[in-house]
């Protein structure tokens, strides 16, 4: 399975949700559910067209979980002491 191209605001939506994941633990769970449930059903879920498209890979999972990833990374770092 070929990864599809997306428009830039799926993966700045991923990053934002993984930010605001480090408050809201919901969001963590949430993401991983989702995304392994896609992976299970074999499906990917295009919300902002309103698609459901067959196929779907552990790469494209672990690529979507990465993005989510950097989001939650950046928030630790940002909220961590300095020097």
């Amino acid at each position: 399975m070929e990864l599809y191209e997306k428009p830039w605001y799926y993966t700045a939506f991923h990053i934002v949700l993984g930010y605001f994941a480090v408050d809201y633990q919901f969001l963590l769970w949430g993401m991983l559910l989702y995304q392994f449930g896609q992976l299970f059903f074999n499906v990917r879920v295009f919300a902002v067209e309103g698609v459901i498209r067959d196929g779907n890979s552990l790469l494209h999972t672990l690529l979507k979980l990465s993005e989510f990833g950097a989001g939650y990374l950046l928030r630790v770092v940002l909220d961590s002491p300095r020097g």
